[in-house]
């Protein structure tokens, strides 16, 4: 049996459209679980849920055997991060820290050690006294971390924390969470629309899309592999094509002809939904190579993007910005790609 067990979850405000629309999930203690998906999709719905904010319209939750359902969340033992940090601006840090403890009659003695050990965990012991107003912003966030773990508990919400920095300091966070979790190996789940944040800090990702899940699976089989065209188009860039498998492995483009593609023994003859990842793309020598017409160029510094078409069809590619720096809008390329790069999505509807 799984550790946090959500069993056909769905939720409805009293109209015909699910927020979220029977979501089943397993996940096993220590994991650190990503949910990742578009605003609206359902992420954050199915999180509260967890947390006890949200009722389910129907389904159940189940943690370490236990259906949590009817518990009210201040009796589920689960620590909640948001991405506005909700720290007191009246108490320092190491009292903002120590608030669950005093609330739950914890003795002094003790909440003084749990809160030194938490703020050693997030490095901030030498900002126990200060105001959270002094501190930067991911200083703040990890005063919140350090708040929802210092009661110990059996899960750890995290919903959408470093929405608030900026770039440089959100990668730095990334990091720390995730040594922290592996410090400490609570099974966490993380809320979040920014599928470098996910395939950085998870086990294993949930795609949402429109209120339901469309594919679970660890970081890079998602990225290799994707079941959807939602998800070959949401989690990093892609070519997601319209093909025909003409039967014997051969596979054709509309208006090209037959591509290069490794297929599986099992795929079905006629329309297909096929994905190429822009990066699988290289330049060939040949001049019997398909032919790219380059009709707009997207500079990254380390890597170009090209963006045109491959007969009538369009197509993105990405190359290392030195193997770019001469091309131009309009250029005709010659490209290749190794077989295997070709996946296979599922038939197209």
């Amino acid at each position: 049996m799984s550790y946090l067990s959500l069993q056909n979850l769905r939720k409805d405000y009293g109209g015909k459209i699910f927020a979220v629309d029977d979501v089943s999930l397993a996940i096993e203690k220590g994991e650190f679980v990503t949910f990742l998906g578009p605003s609206g999709s359902g992420k954050t719905t199915t999180l509260m849920m967890i947390a006890g904010f949200e009722q389910p319209t129907s389904g159940h939750i189940a943690l370490a055997g236990r259906a949590i359902d009817p518990v009210p969340p201040h009796k589920r033992n689960i620590g909640v991060v948001f991405q506005n940090y909700a720290l007191f601006p009246h108490m320092s840090v190491a009292r903002n820290v120590g608030f669950p403890l005093r609330m739950r009659g914890v003795p002094k003695a003790e909440i003084a050690a749990r809160v030194a050990r938490l703020l050693a965990i997030v490095e901030l012991g030498a900002f126990a006294d200060a105001e959270p107003r002094r501190l930067s912003g991911g200083q703040q966030q990890r005063v919140a971390l350090a708040r929802a773990l210092v009661f110990e508990p059996d899960v750890l919400l995290l919903d959408e924390p470093l929405g608030a920095l900026d770039k440089n300091l959100r990668e730095q966070m990334q990091i720390e969470i995730r040594r922290i979790h592996r410090e400490l190996g609570v099974t966490t789940i993380y809320v979040t629309h920014d599928q470098t944040e996910a395939m950085t800090m998870s086990d294993r990702i949930v795609v949402f899309n429109g209120g339901k899940v469309e594919q679970v699976d660890a970081p890079l089989a998602l990225y290799r592999r994707p079941n959807t065209p939602f998800v070959a188009g949401f989690v990093g860039d892609n070519n997601v094509l319209d093909a025909t498998h003409a039967g014997g492995g051969r596979i054709e483009l509309p208006g090209v002809g037959p591509i290069a593609a490794a297929l599986p023994s099992d795929c079905p003859t006629g329309p297909l939904k096929i994905a190429l990842r822009p990066e699988s793309i290289r330049l060939a020598a040949g001049s019997d190579a398909p032919a790219f017409t380059v009709q707009g160029i997207v500079n990254y510094g380390d890597s170009v993007v090209l963006v045109g078409a491959l007969g009538t069809v369009p197509l993105k590619i990405r190359l290392p910005a030195v193997a770019a720096s001469n091309l131009t809008v309009g250029q005709i390329l010659r490209i290749e790609w190794s077989p295997d790069a070709v996946h296979v999505i599922g038939t197209a509807r």
